[in-house]
């Protein structure tokens, strides 16, 4: 059965005598095949026709006709026309052809959509349909399900796509699944595509089901420490930086109240991602009649509950501020030396130390005057903090029971909690009143743990240490002396330290 133009055609073949009338012989004045497509293709009879130039003399027409899948074509022989000695062949001239078969598919889709999901939403039996070539695959639907800001699917509960009835080998559902930082699925869309068989098909069914989504986790974040700031500031207006460290997104706000007026400084900001927010607090130039202005700095929102730094910041404005000066003395006579003061800020830390330079020329009315050299980075006599370690002890009591109270002197004053990098500034809180051996009597009242470190201050909290000393001789009897003095703590009353010339330098 030969094939072309898509479809293919049977041949006939009739035994006649010679000299017979054909149309009797066959036993029909005519003859028919059958014209089949080739499988994906269809044929129809209109499509069909013989050619205009066709021309024999045993066949009188040609026509087509309808007959299911197939076409008859028809070959009337012409009337009266007889067999003659030898064969003959009717080869016809056939316009026409198979054209592609269009196969269907139609069915109903349904989807349950849980809480919490955006996207395309609940249906139930959706019509689909859609045509085309045996073989081919086309895209039928898609659908997309989005969680809600703040929600995901969990890996039990995965969306999907089921074929309930249909043939699932024709169906090729591919999906697109979106992540978000945490590989947590937070969308997924799916596309189906359908290949076509070789027969329409109708009635299939498909179910998508979309579970609920469930709420992303997300640990409260907190404030969780300040950076070093001032406790103590002089009279002057002046900004200080509040560094805010904590978790990202924590949202917090600070106020100050100078003890009229509270003043919000930030409002319910949150911490970015390098977990860290500088605030610029501003502090005016004191006009008080009372010294110092209290101000209190207060930190809230999310605040870490364990947050052990001071909170609210008290801040002390001074009006006067503190001096220190350097003088010196000789018993030996030696002249020259004069009062040398530095004033400054309470604020200053071990971090920031203040030089004061002590440039003396000094004589003595005798025979000789020598420089023996004055000990570099030690403290003045008297002046060092001096630090005890706490023994067990009852609380509220106005004692400390210390494991030595060697060198700790009655007037000595100390705090115990304070702002990172404070420790050391006045005003102090307590102070030492009797030392009767290892107790240390204090006022007021006070509760220490046992093995706890306090660093004792006199002189409302003035440290000092000399630097550097140096001389260059004027004459047997007079010197340069360049004295340099570091100041690591400044207290917030005057102090002056007095030098003993007659330690350090030798007369004739």
């Amino acid at each position: 059965m030969p094939t072309v133009n898509n479809y293919s055609f049977s041949n006939v073949t009739y035994v006649i005598e010679e000299g017979a009338n054909v149309a009797t012989a066959v036993g029909a004045s005519y003859a028919t095949l059958t014209i089949s497509p080739t499988s994906g293709y269809e044929i129809t009879a209109g499509d069909f026709s013989i050619d205009p130039s066709f021309s024999n003399s045993y066949v009188d027409s040609v026509t087509f006709a309808q007959d299911g899948n197939n076409v008859i074509c028809t070959i009337n022989f012409t009337a009266g026309v007889t067999m003659p000695s030898s064969n003959v062949n009717i080869p016809l001239c056939v316009i026409g052809q198979g054209v592609i078969k269009e196969i269907t598919i139609s069915g109903k889709v349904s989807a349950a959509v849980g809480s919490n999901v955006t996207g395309d939403a609940s249906e139930t039996d959706t019509p689909y349909s859609n045509s085309g070539a045996i073989g081919t695959n086309e895209l039928l639907f898609s659908r997309t399900y989005t969680a809600s800001t703040g929600y995901y699917w969990s890996t039990s509960s995965f969306p999907n796509v089921q074929i309930t009835t249909g043939n699932q080998s024709n169906y090729n559902i591919t999906q697109t699944p979106t992540y978000n930082l945490d590989n947590q699925l937070t969308s997924v869309s799916f596309d189906v595509n359908y290949t076509y068989p070789s027969n329409s098909i109708s009635g299939d069914v498909i179910n998508i089901t979309v579970p609920s989504t469930k709420e992303i986790y997300v640990p409260t974040e907190y404030v969780t420490s300040y950076g070093k700031f001032p406790i103590n500031i002089g009279k002057g207006a002046q900004t200080h930086e509040l560094l805010i460290s904590g978790g990202e997104g924590a949202t917090f706000s600070v106020t100050i109240d100078d003890g009229t007026t509270v003043t919000p400084i930030v409002t319910s900001v949150d911490i970015p991602e390098n977990g860290l927010y500088p605030i610029d607090i501003d502090f005016p130039a004191f006009t008080g009649s009372t010294s110092p202005i209290t101000y209190e700095i207060t930190i809230s929102g999310d605040v870490d509950p364990s947050f052990a730094q001071v909170n609210p910041i008290i801040v002390n404005q001074y009006g006067i501020l503190p001096r220190v000066s350097f003088t010196a003395t000789s018993a030996a006579g030696i002249t020259g030396y004069s009062t040398v003061s530095v004033d400054f800020e309470p604020q200053t830390s071990l971090k920031d130390p203040v030089v004061a330079v002590l440039d003396w020329t000094l004589s003595y009315a005798g025979t000789s005057l020598t420089f023996d050299g004055i000990p570099v980075n030690e403290d003045f006599s008297g002046y060092a903090p001096v630090t005890v370690e706490c023994a067990p002890t009852p609380s509220f009591n106005p004692y400390i029971n210390v494991v030595s109270s060697a060198g700790v002197n009655i007037g000595d004053k100390f705090n115990l909690v304070y702002p990172e990098g404070a420790e050391g500034y006045s005003p102090f809180t307590y102070e030492v009143v009797s030392v009767p051996g290892s107790a240390i009597f204090v006022t007021p009242n006070i509760t220490v743990q046992t093995g706890q470190l306090i660093d004792m201050y006199r002189n409302e909290g003035n440290v000092i240490n000399i630097k550097s000393a140096k001389s260059t001789e004027i004459s047997a009897t007079s010197i340069n002396l360049i004295i340099e003095v570091e100041i690591s703590r400044f207290g917030s009353e005057d102090a002056t330290f007095t030098l003993d010339l007659d330690n350090f330098l030798s007369v004739t």
